[in-house]
């Protein structure tokens, strides 16, 4: 039995004015590596992380099947795609199934929220160019994000969907080799699936989305509950949503695989939904004020505070360079702060300077012009680096090890704090960010993650709490203010009286 991976991975804020083109593939700061890969490149890169491709080929080890890795693409989150960019991809990878081919089943490592120009549901329009490829009989299965915007049009193109079940993700590969193994019952007829999809009309806050916490850790449970309850259901999955993709089909989603049953999964769906539905005023939750938060004290805490940048929440697809949180550490002149900024501009004034150099710089605020103004920074430059390093957090999310923030400077500021300037725009996601470039976090009473879920794996090991501040920016905690226009109407929490079903 042969099995092809293949796929297209990324979350599209379609409130950034910055483009996910080709040189955001090329430049793109996962795996260590250009981020549109063919062939064996797939097995090089990700055949030892906890991504979702990493568990299709982890399934090449079961008895008598054959996985081949055909391409799979992805960057950061940004921007959506431009269709040119999606073609070059999808062609490429669609060529080498032909060649490769035939196939007896395939496994897609999608995301849920992309979009591409032309196609506002980027992951449906790949899913359906696969399927006239390789004909309606082929098994097709899909492991998707948990903050997805999963749409009918996505479950109904495949035979087989799965979400992860962890936000901050860290299950990406134990779903992907239970879809694997799932793909490999259904060729060998051992089942015949068929699936149900319910979407009911809200959205989950992002600060909601944490599946260890409530509402989401008791709905993933009942999820678990029905699929053991209910005889010939195969999974079940909860979809949160990403409200920063203004697309018809965003929101939350109840997604069931039953074998052979339509009506169970369909019953089950929609119980789910129902569930979801009866818990919404809990997904609709309000972060901290910078005025606030900058003022938090670590006192006689054995860890720092950590303060989650909601606005700039780079696993959303910000720039990385909002200045809201430190213009207001500067007002406070607060000091034995530590704070990433994604600013090319000022680490070429370092580089300039070189290390011990003094340097007058204007700090962020200039990519897209949404996430504050460049704020003056004088001080001694501590560091140089080429901003790469490998993760040996004990969780990270998404499973992802190698990172490049490109050219990386440290300085060390006269208000008393701490700036990583990175070239390219990296996530703080993991200490080894700062480990790399001779930086101890624990030693500081405050540090500013550019993210809401995805720091927390790694920074919650030191941290002695998180605390989710309110910026704002295109990822604001408070999705009301990004004037969507094309959101499914009435739709809760920006219509507070939406009834359903």
């Amino acid at each position: 039995m042969r099995l092809a991976v293949l796929g297209i991975m990324h979350e599209t804020n379609t409130f950034s004015n910055i483009p996910t083109d080709d040189r955001a593939f090329a430049e793109a700061a996962f795996g260590g590596r250009h981020g549109d890969l063919l062939g064996d490149e797939v097995r090089e890169v990700y055949g030892d992380v906890g991504i979702t491709v990493a568990g299709f080929m982890d399934a090449d080890a079961d008895p008598g099947v054959s996985v081949v890795p055909i391409g799979w693409a992805a960057t950061g989150p940004g921007g959506p795609l431009p269709t040119s960019t999606f073609d070059r991809i999808t062609a490429a990878q669609l060529a080498r199934l032909e060649a490769e081919g035939p196939f007896d089943g395939i496994l897609l490592g999608q995301h849920g929220a992309m979009v591409v120009e032309g196609h506002p549901d980027g992951d449906a329009e790949f899913i359906r160019r696969v399927r006239a490829a390789v004909g309606p009989r082929v098994p097709i299965g899909n492991v998707m994000d948990t903050h997805g915007n999963v749409s009918p049009a996505q479950v109904h193109g495949v035979d087989i969907t799965l979400l992860w079940r962890t936000n901050p993700h860290l299950d990406c590969r134990a779903r992907g080799l239970q879809c694997a193994r799932l793909i490999a019952q259904a060729v060998r007829g051992e089942i015949q699936p068929v699936q149900a999809i319910v979407n009911p009309p809200l959205v989950a806050n992002i600060l909601a989305q944490n599946t260890a916490d409530e509402p989401m850790r008791g709905l993933l449970a009942q999820a678990l509950d029905l699929t053991a309850a209910m005889p010939g259901l195969l999974d079940a999955s909860v979809g949160e949503g990403f409200p920063y993709a203004d697309v018809p089909h965003m929101g939350m989603a109840a997604v069931v695989v039953a074998d052979r049953d339509q009506a169970a999964a369909q019953a089950a769906a929609r119980a789910l939904a129902l569930r979801i539905w009866e818990q919404r005023e809990a997904f609709d939750p309000h972060g901290v004020s910078v005025a606030d938060a900058v003022r938090l004290e670590r006192g006689d805490a054995a860890g720092p505070v950590v303060l989650l940048d909601c606005g700039d929440n780079m696993g959303a697809g910000t720039p990385g360079d909002s200045t809201f949180i430190l213009e207001g550490l500067l007002r406070e002149r607060r000091t034995g702060w530590l704070l990433t900024v994604h600013d090319p501009e000022a680490v070429l004034a370092c580089v300039r300077a070189g290390v011990g150099g003094t340097v007058r710089l204007r700090v962020g605020g200039k990519i897209d012009g949404l996430h504050g103004t460049p704020q003056p920074i004088t001080g001694r430059v501590r560091t140089i680096s080429d901003g790469k390093f490998r993760a040996h957090d004990k969780h990270v999310h998404g499973g992802h090890k190698a990172f490049d923030g490109g050219v990386t400077a440290v300085v060390q500021t006269d208000a008393g704090g701490t700036l990583v300037l990175t070239t390219l725009a990296v996530l703080t996601m993991s200490l080894d960010q700062h480990y790399s470039i001779g930086i101890d976090p624990a030693r500081f009473d405050l540090i500013v993650a550019k993210g809401v879920m995805s720091p927390q794996p790694a920074y919650g090991v030191i941290a002695s709490r998180m605390v989710y501040v309110d910026t704002p920016g295109i990822s604001t905690a408070n999705p009301r203010f990004l004037g969507h226009q094309h959101r499914r109407r009435p739709m809760f929490p920006f219509e507070q009286d939406t009834r359903w079903p």
